[in-house]
This record gives structure tokens, C-alpha cells and sequence, in this order.
């Protein structure tokens, strides 16, 4: 999606531009439009980020459609708390050039001990 919508279209090359991995959000300055990019786990983070990327006051952002809300909540927890995948799965997606780019070292070391069998 990067390189075939932000790339091609605006001609931003985000991932050869630095992340913030402490913040969760960056904002990249294209030719054709600026580009505001958050990570869904720093969503907590996402009125601050628009603030900055639209020069606005914090806006209010409602929280919709959460799977810890819906009738299936218990089996969704359940779901996350026992759901674990193949080693060589976990490595290979966070090894990955998009991975390494959004996340810490640190992040992705929590992340393989959070998901590996």
C-alpha cells in the first residue's frame, strides 16, 4: 500500500523517511500533500496527531465498533489470550521491511514472545 498508493500516487517514500516508534505517529511532507501516519495501537494518540497534522484544536475522536464491547467479547479475549502461531510465522513477519520501519527493536521482541508458540 506504501509504495503502490503513497509512492506512486504522492510520490512519498515512507519508508525512506524515520518513524517515531516512541510517539506511534509521523507526519511526512509530500509535493502533492502532507501524509498522516499512526499506528492502530497508538490510535489513543490520534488527537494529538491530528491536532498537529491539521493545525486544529485536539478534536474529539469516538471510539466505534470495539470487539471488547460486542455480544462476543469473552470469546474474542479468550481468543487473543490463547491464539499463538509457528515460530518461523512470528520471525518472518517481524522481520519484515515494514515491520522493522513502524516498531522498535524492543516492540518486535515483545511482539515474538507475545505470539510464538
Amino acid at each position: 500500500w506504501f509504495d503502490q498508493e503513497l509512492k506512486t500516487v504522492l510520490g512519498l517514500d515512507v519508508l525512506a523517511e524515520p518513524f517515531d516508534a516512541a510517539r506511534g505517529w509521523q507526519v511526512y511532507a509530500a509535493p502533492e500533500a502532507d501524509v498522516l501516519v499512526i499506528r492502530r495501537e497508538n490510535f489513543a494518540a490520534l488527537p494529538a496527531a491530528l491536532s498537529e497534522f491539521l493545525g486544529i484544536p485536539e478534536p474529539q475522536v469516538i471510539n466505534a465498533n470495539i470487539g471488547t464491547e460486542k455480544e462476543y467479547a469473552a470469546l474474542y479475549r479468550a481468543s487473543l489470550e490463547q491464539l499463538k502461531f509457528p515460530a518461523e510465522f512470528v520471525e518472518a513477519q517481524y522481520a519484515s521491511q515494514l515491520s522493522r520501519h513502524f516498531y522498535s527493536v524492543e516492540e518486535l521482541a515483545a511482539f515474538r514472545a507475545r505470539w510464538k508458540e
